[in-house]
């Protein structure tokens, strides 16, 4: 009975703007209960981990409204309303709030935001070979960045200093990824 998948009977969008859909389903369970299941549908998301030649990170400090704090985390984007590839949207993303290209591109992973509450997914990306470009930032984003080693960025997370969920199992794939080459 645990491997079992709930079925959609029916599904609506109850909300909708430019960056989500409010989705909600009618489901059977695997018990044969009905029920309503109400989802966030968001486009894929690249996290970029912009690392410096000197091994430095660049991270980007924004205010997220939701939670009423700035915070510290990877530079990061959604597929826009136009067809493009994740791997563009990664470059676009590292431009626009960073200000940097890369010549070197790394897929280190693919994870899931909150699987409970939204369908989203985001594919990692290490960003290396950065040449400097200008910033061009979305006009609802205010950010400030800067660059820290390896070591610092962990004792930012035991400081609960990196604390966006995503961007730390990033992290543990880019440790993953550097070890193993």
């Amino acid at each position: 009975m645990f491997n079992q998948k709930w079925e959609k009977i029916d599904s609506k969008v109850i909300h909708k703007n430019p960056w989500y859909e409010l989705v909600q389903d009618d489901v059977l369970m695997p018990s044969g209960q009905q029920g309503k299941y109400t989802y966030v549908n968001r486009h894929e998301a690249a996290v970029i981990i912009p690392m410096t030649d000197n091994n430095e990170i660049y991270l980007i400090k924004q205010y997220r409204y939701p939670v009423q704090e700035f915070t510290w985390e990877f530079p990061a984007g959604s597929k826009s309303l136009e067809p493009e590839t994740i791997e563009q949207v990664a470059k676009r993303e590292l431009l626009e709030e960073v200000g940097l290209s890369a010549n070197q591109w790394d897929y280190l992973g693919e994870l899931f935001y909150a699987a409970g509450t939204s369908n989203q997914r985001a594919k990692i990306f290490l960003a290396r070979g950065l040449e400097k470009q200008n910033a061009t930032p979305d006009l609802t984003e205010f950010i400030s960045f800067k660059t820290v080693s390896m070591i610092e960025l962990e004792e930012m997370i035991n400081k609960n200093e990196f604390k966006e969920g995503a961007d730390v199992a990033a992290f543990y794939l880019l440790k993953k990824f550097l070890t193993l080459k």
